[in-house]
């Protein structure tokens, strides 16, 4: 063992490079392959938990048999997330097929518990010849892919310290099984929710352009986000205030709903309704907003959609109604003195009235 554990002490800064360098990369492969990953740990084995591993084994003869002295561990929010993890992961490294295992599949369909993938890999051609990995090139490391509610269950189960069926007290492994089943069950939901809104979303993209069907469109996030990237009036509004400013238009997907209810606007069709009627004033408003309030140098649909509210707020609505929106449109407190005396400000010279 004291041979094991010397080695491992003259490599530890290979090694903690090798994490560092190898969580880096896996970070920026699930970014550019756009998966929804919520989180990504990665570690070096302490001394203590190679010693108490190299004992239990009793096996180990060289250092790089130890295939789990790195780990990356990738936590995906979705359950089906993890075969397109895995997937991606087979692409880009080489997978050491006799120590890797999918601990998802269970010999026993009745056991519950521990569900993850483990892969234990390598880096192959090109990256292994760049001189960045060259430290580090014949380092094996360990990757587990696991959904959120996977990642839950594991530490749930690590802190009470039972791994198996059979360790758990008769008189509580019912109630064990019985949350093991409802993670698994809300992992399955979950992904199924997903598909419902991507195939929500498809229906509106065909739904959203034709006019007669806008009264029959419920106000929500994707309702409103598809007709905002849609509609010619919200491309005339942003198109001039790209152009005036010079600022790109981000396809930002947050908005703000919650002063639908203080307009009354209860569909699409209204919306676009007082859309058409305020389109010239949004841009006026929105470009003189933008000059003297906002520091971002771009335009985003939450920013148009924002617009539109102050342009009523302005018109038609009074100060204790300012006040309301504030409070309910999320927009921080800190900004709420300055938002309040630049309105006070624009009705005393009547911008927007006179212009």
């Amino acid at each position: 063992m004291n041979q094991l554990i010397q080695s491992f002490e003259k490599d530890k800064d290979a090694y903690e490079y090798c994490e560092r360098k190898i969580a880096q990369v896996v970070e920026d492969i699930c970014k550019f392959e756009n998966l929804s990953i919520h989180k990504i740990e990665s570690r070096v084995k302490k001394v203590d938990s190679l010693e108490k591993k190299i004992e239990k084994k009793n096996k180990y003869t060289e250092i790089d048999q130890i295939t789990d002295i790195v780990g990356i561990r990738i936590i995906t929010l979705f359950e089906d997330e993890v075969d397109n993890v895995a997937a991606v992961l087979k692409k880009e490294f080489e997978i050491d097929v006799e120590n890797s295992a999918d601990k998802r599949i269970k010999e026993n369909p009745e056991t519950f518990g521990y569900a993850s993938l483990h892969y234990v890999l390598s880096l192959k051609e090109p990256r292994k010849s760049l001189s960045e990995f060259a430290l580090i090139k014949d380092i094996s490391f360990e990757v587990q892919v696991r959904s959120v509610l996977q990642h839950a269950w594991a530490e749930i189960e690590h802190d009470l310290g039972y791994k198996s069926n059979s360790e758990i007290p008769r008189h509580i492994r019912r109630n064990f099984s019985r949350v093991s089943s409802l993670l698994e069950a809300a992992d399955i939901e979950f992904v199924r929710i997903k598909e419902e809104l991507e195939k929500y979303k498809s229906q509106l993209q065909g739904e959203i352009n034709v006019i007669s069907n806008y009264s029959d469109i419920e106000l929500d996030k994707l309702s409103v986000l598809e007709y905002l990237k849609t509609s010619d009036d919200i491309q005339e509004v942003t198109n001039e205030m790209t152009k005036e400013l010079n600022y790109p238009l981000l396809d930002d997907e947050f908005i703000t709903l919650s002063a639908m209810k203080l307009f009354n606007i209860a569909n699409i069709n209204e919306l676009d309704s007082i859309v058409k009627r305020y389109k010239t004033q949004m841009i006026k408003f929105g470009l003189r907003w933008k000059r003297e309030r906002e520091a971002n140098p771009n335009i985003t649909y939450y920013f148009i959609l924002l617009t539109l509210f102050y342009v009523l707020l302005y018109l038609e609505h009074d100060d204790e109604m300012l006040c309301e929106f504030l409070e309910s449109s999320g927009i921080s407190k800190k900004y709420h003195d300055r938002i309040k005396e630049l309105f006070a400000n624009y009705k005393e010279e009547k911008f927007l009235i006179n212009n």
